[in-house]
């Protein structure tokens, strides 16, 4: 397979050793391709707005799952009808963006982020409204009728006492952010998030201590580090070393726990704090079989992509 020809690769050899440039000759063309992507260069995804795809109603997230998951290539009849969802999960990142809870001289309020609340005959929470708002002009004929609608009920000032009050129910319903999917088994690895050398542990802990699922951070995360921290049960390769997640602690030592939670390999006691991430670049690079797993199959690509540069820079 694939993956295992590049597990073999980033274990044993060079870059520029005979086996590694001869795997790129030769089986480039059948384990690489150029992902679908959703939305086009330079727009973001609404992870909180709905789309119809196949026939259904589903989230923009899931749809980019589903994407993924298939191994959707770019240029295929189903990336090239995209355009409607594109257009309901795709936007330009505002250069003043639209906070709800934000009054007309800059002064910026708390959030009951778990209220339902109506706009247009459209009932979501101030949480989800406020995601929503995020991909219009702070100065939006939408971003003003929204706040003339719900400020009132989303938004109050308060002691610290309040806020907590306040937002009670977020923290009572409310998911913690989860950096894999529900099923899957997070692995230890160094990365980079935000630009930072750190580890998916870190990563884990900071995101389930500090985010929601629901919150836009959550879903860049999950959707920018699932590969190298996040494996399907099945799908573990002798290399991969289970590090947190309820499913993970299970898989490790056979006790059962509540929940998601400890993490079950030692940290470094020098760890850094991690810090949150401000903007995420996709690599479209992907494997055939479609798994978000090892990362290593990525570094092949990237590698061949660069000798066929340096050749053609020689030959020209």
């Amino acid at each position: 397979a694939c993956a295992e020809v590049a597990n073999f690769l980033y274990q044993q050899e060079m870059s520029q050793g005979n086996a590694c440039l001869a795997a790129q000759e030769n089986i480039f063309s059948d384990c690489c391709f150029q992902q679908c992507e959703l939305c086009e260069a330079g727009a973001s995804i609404n992870w909180a707005a709905a789309t119809t795809f196949n026939g259904q109603s589903q989230s923009c997230t899931d749809v980019y799952w589903i994407l993924v998951s298939e191994s959707v290539e770019a240029g295929t009849p189903t990336c090239s009808g995209l355009s409607q969802v594109s257009q309901d999960c795709c936007y330009q990142i505002p250069s003043q963006q639209c906070t709800l809870c934000k009054d007309g001289n800059g002064v910026t309020y708390n959030t009951r982020w778990n209220k339902d609340v109506t706009v247009n005959g459209i009932t979501k929470s101030c949480g989800d409204f406020n995601t929503l708002l995020a991909t219009q002009e702070d100065d939006s004929q939408t971003c003003s009728m929204a706040k003339d609608e719900i400020f009132d009920d989303c938004c109050f000032a308060g002691s610290d006492t309040l806020v907590a009050i306040g937002n009670q129910a977020s923290t009572d319903s409310d998911a913690p952010c989860s950096l894999c999917q529900p099923g899957q088994i997070g692995v230890s690895g160094d990365i980079f998030f935000n630009n930072n050398p750190t580890t998916c542990e870190e990563v884990y802990n900071f995101l389930i201590n500090s985010f929601q699922e629901s919150s836009t951070t959550c879903k860049s995360a999950q959707v920018n580090l699932s590969e190298d921290c996040c494996r399907e049960r099945d799908k573990l390769s002798p290399s991969d070393v289970p590090a947190f997640g309820g499913d993970t602690i299970a898989v490790s030592d056979g006790e059962s726990t509540a929940g998601q939670g400890s993490i079950t390999a030692e940290k470094p006691a020098d760890a850094g704090k991690v810090t949150p991430p401000t903007d995420f670049e996709f690599d479209t690079w992907t494997r055939l079989n479609g798994s978000r797993g090892s990362s290593s199959f990525a570094r092949l690509c990237s590698a061949i992509i660069g000798v066929f540069t340096i050749g053609l820079f020689f030959w020209s």
